[in-house]
């Protein structure tokens, strides 16, 4: 009997520490997801104030077509004056869904503890100007990876790549 009952509470023992770390794994998801949605609410909004926020101060962005740029200050440049600088021109990504993966970074033998993430999917792009119904210009791919900095998710790393336009029709 008493093996019967060591087995049953090492059973409930081992599901409640499962349960624990389907929650810490939700939690941390949860805000880079967060933090990466809020990227691109600064990015469609042009709240360079937001974007400056999310972004690491030695992030790295590579595009396949408009090579890279490092450092905050030009980061924040390029999208101010490439997305941001048209008056009655309105820019945005946006995430296809069902695509977007993320996937977390952790430090082995300190308590499996996440550090960063990587989000990666699909995006596809969009472009109104003057008020105009949006147009679709396209769709790519893009990795970001998130860092933890204290207690803030910030994007470190970006990578859009496999960019497509629209085909005419």
């Amino acid at each position: 009997m008493n093996f019967i009952k060591t087995i049953y509470s090492t059973g409930i023992l081992l599901l409640a520490s499962m349960a624990d770390g389907a929650h810490a794994a939700s939690d941390w998801e949860a805000e880079v997801r967060k933090a990466d949605a809020a990227l691109w609410q600064a990015n469609n909004t042009c709240d360079l104030k937001l974007f400056e926020s999310v972004v690491a101060d030695d992030v790295e962005f590579y595009h396949d077509y408009a090579g890279a740029t490092t450092g905050k200050a030009k980061f924040t440049a390029l999208t101010k004056n490439a997305l941001c600088g048209y008056p009655g021109e309105v820019n945005r990504r946006a995430a296809v869904a069902g695509t977007v993966r993320v996937w977390p970074l952790r430090v082995r033998g300190r308590d499996s503890a996440v550090y960063g993430a990587l989000v990666e999917g699909e995006h596809e792009f969009f472009r109104s100007e003057n008020k105009a119904p949006e147009a679709h210009l396209g769709r790519g791919r893009f990795s970001h990876l998130m860092l933890l900095k204290g207690k803030t998710w910030k994007v470190a790393r970006i990578v859009s790549y496999d960019h497509r336009d629209t085909e005419k029709k």
